[in-house]
């Protein structure tokens, strides 16, 4: 079986094609990613402005042709945070699913984390003991505290690395104040969650998403000089501490063109660093391990277990 997932993301719209065999085991035989910066947008407006929309649309049924092209015999469709907060997300999907046979679920923050803590618990060792899952993508933060049985804490916050770039970071390079003021914005957002949480004891820090990924192999790169394998890679808060005073004294231009960061997300790269940096201070951890699997893997393996459960019709979320 050939499926395609199309996940249209707050800092970008992707399309996976995998082939599933018999096991449930699956290889990518396609992937595109396009950068629309929607959280951004979202986040100076509350909707997305005709243009943005239209561009949108374009991107999703160029995708939606391209999975087709490949033979996918189904195709799943998802949209984030960008999409769920904008005032027009729902009018905007109407739009993209039109006359395409499509549908697409504008999933909630707690389904998004949930999706993501399959994936990651698929794809790094999990064991009994909790483990934290942070999911940092444009417009949220996905907070998941759980064990390789489940998850027993969920959250999401409006605390995406564009969406606070857009409302706190007006130079470049961003001014000692609002370096400060997000700082306190994230530690104060995340002070709830720690605190709701904090019973669960979590042993293990682990992050993904794409500005994530980036700041890996920044990290990866000054201490190896090697991107290649980020799986597992385990990132140190030390780490973190130095990447994000180095990304916060340099213009966007010049980190565009650090090993390891790609242009598009540049503008955002300190404020995830400054993400992952508050998210250990405030568990008490000196690190994090990379996961390689996200979102688009979660959907595919909910699509999966649906079909094993003998479900026709198998949501997205469990």
């Amino acid at each position: 079986m050939r499926v395609a997932v199309l996940d249209l993301g707050s800092n970008s719209f992707h399309l996976v094609v995998v082939d599933v065999d018999a096991s449930g085991g699956f290889v990518r035989v396609c992937r595109q990613k396009h950068m629309l910066g929607l959280g951004a947008v979202v986040a100076r407006h509350g909707a997305i402005p005709p243009p943005h929309a239209d561009r949108a649309i374009r991107t999703f049924r160029s995708l939606l042709a391209q999975a087709r092209v490949t033979g996918a015999d189904v195709v799943l469709a998802c949209a984030t945070a960008a999409i769920r907060q904008a005032a027009n997300g729902g009018a905007l999907v109407a739009a993209m699913e039109a006359g395409t046979g499509v549908t697409i679920r504008i999933l909630s923050g707690d389904d998004e984390a949930r999706l993501v803590f399959g994936a990651v618990v698929a794809s790094v060792p999990v064991g009994d003991e909790p483990v934290l899952c942070l999911d940092v993508g444009g417009g949220s933060l996905e907070v998941v505290v759980g064990t390789r049985h489940g998850p027993d804490f969920v959250a999401s916050a409006e605390l995406g690395a564009a969406r606070l770039c857009a409302e706190l970071v007006h130079h470049d390079p961003p001014s000692g104040r609002e370096r400060a003021a997000v700082t306190e914005r994230i530690r104060t957002s995340f002070r709830p969650l720690v605190v709701a949480a904090g019973h669960l004891r979590p042993t293990m820090a682990v992050a993904t998403g794409g500005v994530v990924r980036d700041l890996a192999r920044l990290a990866a790169a000054r201490r190896t000089d090697s991107v290649r394998f980020l799986d597992r890679l385990r990132v140190s808060l030390g780490d973190l501490r130095r990447i994000e005073a180095e990304l916060y004294d340099l213009p966007a231009e010049r980190r565009a063109r650090l090993q390891g960061i790609e242009p598009a997300r540049a503008l955002v790269a300190p404020v995830g660093a400054s993400m992952l940096a508050s998210a250990l201070d405030q568990w008490g951890m000196d690190g994090l391990v990379i996961a390689r699997w996200g979102l688009r893997e979660g959907v595919l393996l909910e699509h999966l277990a649906g079909r094993r459960s003998g479900d026709d019709h198998p949501s997205l979320v469990a």
